[in-house]
């Protein structure tokens, strides 16, 4: 060889004791291994017969890494974010309580999507190359090394393919291999988790913990007794009479005991107490616009109404007394006991208000706590002691107060005033619950003029209630809307004892039947329909007299009608108690005098936070994970073996095309469109080995099963 000499010639690449072939063309032991099969790997030491040292192969660390740890931590990162943020707490009332950073982690996953494929494939392209090393995944001929060129596992396109192979039959000897089965499975198990994970999650509203003191609005400790007492009556009697929703201002959370059920859709309704069901133990505390937690002052309140079907289920109208004399049209009451009071409301008489309803009333309370009070006159009691050391001036949770009331009615659908006359299937004159043994206890004259000193009995409805009440100190969860550790505490008062709000049993014996501010105006039978919300009453013309008006009562008042109406009258009273009805609430309105910070609570920062998506993230985490241990198996085996090149790229298909140029060049078979229908290229030998196994160095190329030496040098 010439020193200047840009080429290498054979004879310098044998040593001197080698004989040349006498072939002129390549190696005859190179040339044997074209043929598939008719060679061995030698036992025998090789012979060196190059000047050149060759190369040894090579690991590639940073593909193996990747291929092993960027599976498990992409795995681990999601399963990660489902723990800590996909499962957030969501309060009753569906209030969203989250982690924090959850926008940095809704977006970081998004830019994994985007690159995680291309990641899966970095390593696993590696992975491919030297496995194509191993006699055990060896691909039966060159026809398959070019599905492995194009990494055709890796994507739609070789899947569908191969699909379509598998389908059709075509080019039996094309089907895929157990190496692109393999590759393929572990892909795919990627390329469909991946983008499933991003269907896993989404970001909403929500609220996460904070150290910042809360801001809120109603009643406090020190303020609670400094009202009127007329004008908080006169407040609650507007809002029952005129069914106004008894709502919580501010955010409106009810808080329950810790152990209650919150199944009651009533009370998972923000901004609203129920008035269709009773309530067991709410604490309605001072209100923020954020969820809050910490030590609240409060109002505890426990109310519920039950309908009565038989006398002896009054507990306090049972013990009426029939044969006391009473006013025939008006108001009377007496005792039945210690601290126990029946009071009659008689609406028989004609009354031009309802020409064609009739009603009396038995109204029956207990009176148990009072200082002092007495017969025919309404009680006034606060939230208060006379003494200021004391604490049980008033019965609290302990005790409940009763109120029952029973509703004698009679309806007439003859209407002898109306013109035209009214027809009769109009009116609904029965009553859905009557309370047996109170039949007959009152009645009306006959509307039959032919039928002197007539008298018609009266059917009666009924209703119990019980309630109890109390103001004091509770630990309050914002994220779940519960309280717990309640502790008593009374307010101060500093003016008189009429002064003060009175307490949530009592307040109702004073607005069912007197209008608080006229005490002349006699409004209370209709109250009941108008606070239940039952059918409104119809306006008709007198026959004699057509600019003339009187109202028709179209149904008489049912059991179910008269328990909504009371409900609603707790309800009521509980939010005028505690927030004055709701007004002047407004952070950004006028009631600033009512807002105060308190410094033994926390607010919640609203924020937003991730919750589950469309897709339930079990689907895509057994999928990742399945990616994650294929690939990290893959990986750690072969990842870091010795190959000759990094990955089975386009330098190495022209190298090996190169090999077998004698065989390619004018060949015609090889100018076919379609590599699988080349039978010449499917004669060729598809396992990547050592095409000199006898000779140092070694040449990597396509061989029939002389696997690479990973001691061995070659060129």
């Amino acid at each position: 060889m010439e020193p200047n000499s840009d080429t290498w010639e054979l004879t310098d690449l044998e040593p001197d004791h080698v004989s040349r072939p006498s072939s002129p063309s390549h190696f005859e032991a190179d040339s044997t291994l074209l043929k598939p099969g008719t060679f061995e790997q030698p036992d025998d030491d090789t012979v060196h017969n190059s000047r050149h040292p060759g190369f040894p192969l090579r690991r590639y660390y940073r593909r193996g890494l990747v291929g092993c740890f960027a599976p498990f931590i992409i795995t681990l990162y999601f399963l990660l974010i489902w723990a800590l943020y996909l499962n957030p707490h969501q309060s009753p009332d569906g209030t969203i309580f989250g982690r924090s950073g959850a926008q940095l982690v809704f977006y970081s996953w998004f830019i994994i999507g985007v690159f995680g494929l291309d990641i899966g494939e970095y390593g696993m392209v590696g992975v491919e190359a030297s496995m194509l090393m191993n006699s055990f995944w060896a691909v039966p001929n060159a026809s398959h090394i070019m599905m492995y060129g194009d990494h055709t596992w890796s994507g739609i396109g070789g899947w569908i393919n191969a699909l379509k192979t598998l389908i059709l039959r075509r080019w039996r000897s094309e089907l895929p291999t157990k190496l692109w089965t393999v590759l393929a499975a572990v892909t795919l198990f990627l390329f469909t988790g991946l983008p499933l994970t991003g269907l896993t999650m989404e970001l909403n509203n929500g609220y996460v913990a904070s150290r910042s003191l809360p801001d809120v609005a109603g009643q406090r400790w020190e303020t609670f007794n400094q009202r009127d007492s007329p004008a908080t009556s006169a407040a609650i009697y507007y809002a029952w009479s005129l069914a106004v929703p008894p709502r919580v201002p501010g955010r409106g959370v009810i808080y329950t005991n810790i152990s209650a059920d919150r199944t009651n859709p009533a009370l998972n309704k923000l901004n609203a107490v129920p008035t269709d069901a009773g309530v067991d133990n709410l604490f309605l505390t001072p209100q923020a616009n954020t969820p809050v937690s910490g030590r609240f002052w409060g109002l505890m309140i426990r109310y519920n109404c039950s309908i009565v079907e038989n006398i002896e289920d009054f507990s306090i109208l049972s013990r009426r007394n029939s044969s006391k004399p009473l006013s025939p049209t008006g108001d009377s009451s007496y005792q039945v006991g210690p601290q126990t009071e029946i009071h009659v409301f008689n609406r028989t008489r004609l009354d031009m208000s309802f020409n064609n309803y009739k009603v009396v009333a038995e109204f029956g309370y207990s009176t148990e706590g009072y200082g002092s009070y007495s017969a025919g006159q309404f009680p006034y009691q606060c939230y208060f002691n006379s003494s200021s050391n004391a604490t049980i001036g008033y019965p609290g949770l302990e005790h409940d107060s009763i109120l029952e009331l029973a509703l004698w009615q009679h309806g007439s659908n003859s209407s002898p005033l109306a013109d035209p006359p009214l027809p009769s299937s109009f009116f609904n004159l029965s009553l859905d619950v009557p309370v047996s043994g109170l039949g007959g206890a009152y009645s009306v004259p006959s509307d039959d003029y032919r039928l002197s000193n007539a008298t018609i009995p009266m059917a009666a409805i009924g209703v119990q209630c019980k309630s109890s009440s109390a103001l004091g100190f509770a630990d309050v969860d914002g994220m779940t809307s519960t309280y717990e550790n309640f502790e008593r505490s009374d307010t101060p008062i500093i003016n008189l004892t009429s002064a003060c709000p009175h307490r949530l049993s009592l307040t109702l014996p004073e607005i069912l039947f007197k209008t608080p501010i006229d005490r002349e105006r006699d409004l209370w039978a209709e109250n009941f329909f108008t606070s239940a919300e039952t059918m409104p009453t119809l306006r008709t013309a007198l026959a004699d007299d057509a600019v003339v008006w009187l109202t028709v009562r179209p149904t008489l008042l049912q059991a179910s009608d008269l328990r909504r109406s009371l409900l609603r009258a707790f309800g009521t009273t509980a939010v005028q108690l505690m927030y004055d009805g709701g007004q002047g609430y407004s952070f950004e309105e006028i009631g600033q005098r009512f807002r105060f910070t308190n410094p033994n609570a926390t607010a919640f920062q609203p924020i937003r936070v991730l919750t589950t998506g469309l897709v339930p993230p079990v689907i895509p985490a057994i999928l990742m994970g399945l990616w994650c241990l294929g690939s990290c198996y893959l990986s750690f085996k072969y990842g870091f073996k010795r190959r000759w090149s990094e990955t089975l790229d386009s330098f190495s298909m022209f190298r090996f095309g190169a090999d077998f140029g004698d065989k390619v060049k004018d060949n015609p078979a090889f100018g076919r469109a379609e590599a699988e229908e080349c039978e010449e290229l499917k004669a060729l030998p598809g396992l990547i080995g050592d095409s000199r196994p006898s000779f140092q160095p070694g040449h990597v190329s396509l061989v029939a099963s002389a696997e690479a030496r990973k001691g061995k040098r070659y060129m």
